[in-house]
């Protein structure tokens, strides 16, 4: 009677503890690979949203580069006032980049603009201006 009461009172204990594995028995080797998928996944996502976010980047310092040369060149062929390179300063500067070099040759100007993607540069550069004259090839 004694080892049952005695049985009872571990079976007791037991349900009290969270059992995570069986006393006694190793881990199975399927868990094992199970943790090492999912902590590869973990790894590939990650990656795969910083890529995301350095495409997403570049893209808006391309955008923020085109508006800049307009700007610039727009400045440049009397449609709007102010001076060229400022002007596309102030774009730059909208867009938290900076102005690396601004050359304005007549009516075309070419702008290139910089700026941090977390410890990396970037960098962009767009040329702006009247259309070319069509060719004679005849």
């Amino acid at each position: 009677m004694r080892d049952r009461v005695g049985a009872c009172a571990a079976a007791r204990d037991l349900a009290h503890r969270p059992i995570l594995r069986p006393v006694g028995r190793p881990l199975m080797p399927g868990t094992a690979a199970t943790a090492g998928t999912i902590g590869a996944l973990a790894v590939l996502v990650v990656g795969l949203g910083v890529v995301g976010a350095a495409s997403v980047h570049a893209q808006r310092l391309s955008a923020a580069t085109d508006a800049a040369a307009l700007a610039a060149a727009d400045a440049a062929s009397g449609a709007v006032t102010g001076i060229p390179c400022e002007r596309a300063a102030q774009l730059a500067a909208t867009a938290s980049a900076e102005v690396v070099s601004c050359e304005v040759e007549g009516l075309i100007a070419t702008v290139r603009l910089s700026s941090a993607f977390g410890p990396f540069p970037a960098q962009a550069a767009a040329r702006a201006g009247p259309a070319p004259e069509p060719r004679d090839d005849g």
